[in-house]
């Protein structure tokens, strides 16, 4: 909720509440890719590599492109006014809708800029020499630490890769244990003071949209039209990266 308060505050300047929102998401969007390229490039040693990483980001490897042929045909206008996610059966099965859609960064103004705090912070803690300074480590437990009231999802996602990476990097280990611990400090106050402040509850729900209609061949089936080419390509760039880039992947 911090993204849209800080809207607020831009509103409350004089700015009009559209231009308040479109300020703050095109930092997010530029920041956001410029961290991609640092990341990917840095990870690959190669900056074409860093080039073609927001390009594949944004537009979507999914199949959901077959459905759009089938709908609209050959007009390329109709592609390029297409707004809405394709809802419909896949093979005979009701797959709800796909995601991976430049839409969701539309409608969902805080998830760039909660995704660019996240590459940030992964980049401060795993391209780092042995020996990390304690300055440096405080900093980075400082931002994770601030998360919660900013995108707690990314959060989550931080804490569950760092966990990862702890039992993967050994040299790295003593660094990712402080981090995590003194970022704590700061996280789980304000995780407290959001569960007071909620009748929110965790539930286990298994399935993702497909959650009503849940059952091992749907959950392939909704993966691969999901995630469509990037599987292959994915399973490729595995057997051709490095140890240390192979250890990143099994992190996330």
């Amino acid at each position: 909720f911090m993204f849209e308060f800080y809207a607020g505050i831009l509103e409350y300047l004089g700015a009009r509440i559209d231009i308040a929102f479109n300020i703050i998401s095109a930092l997010s969007f530029t920041s956001f890719v410029f961290l991609l390229f640092e990341f990917s490039s840095r990870l690959f040693k190669n900056k074409i590599v860093g080039i073609i990483t927001p390009i594949l980001f944004f537009f979507s490897s999914d199949l959901s492109f077959i459905q759009l042929f089938q709908k609209y045909g050959m007009s390329f206008n109709s592609f390029y006014h297409h707004n809405t996610y394709v809802v419909g059966e896949v093979m005979g099965q009701e797959m709800g809708r796909n995601f991976l859609y430049i839409n969701t960064y539309l409608n969902q103004r805080h998830l760039l800029f909660g995704l660019g705090a996240f590459l940030y912070i992964l980049h401060l803690a795993l391209f780092k020499e042995k020996k990390i300074s304690d300055k440096s480590l405080i900093f980075t437990a400082i931002l994770i630490g601030l998360l919660p009231f900013w995108h707690i999802q990314m959060l989550l996602a931080l804490y569950m890769i760092l966990n990862v990476a702890l039992l993967l990097f050994k040299d790295l280990r003593n660094g990712i244990v402080k981090t995590i611990s003194f970022s704590a400090i700061l996280a789980v106050p304000q995780l407290l003071l959001l569960k007071l402040n909620t009748v929110n509850q965790v539930l286990y729900n298994p399935g993702f949209t497909i959650h009503d209609n849940l059952s091992l061949p749907n959950f392939f089936l909704f993966w691969i039209w999901n995630l469509g080419f990037a599987i292959p390509l994915a399973l490729f760039g595995l057997l051709v990266s490095s140890n240390f880039q192979r250890k990143i992947f099994l992190c996330f």
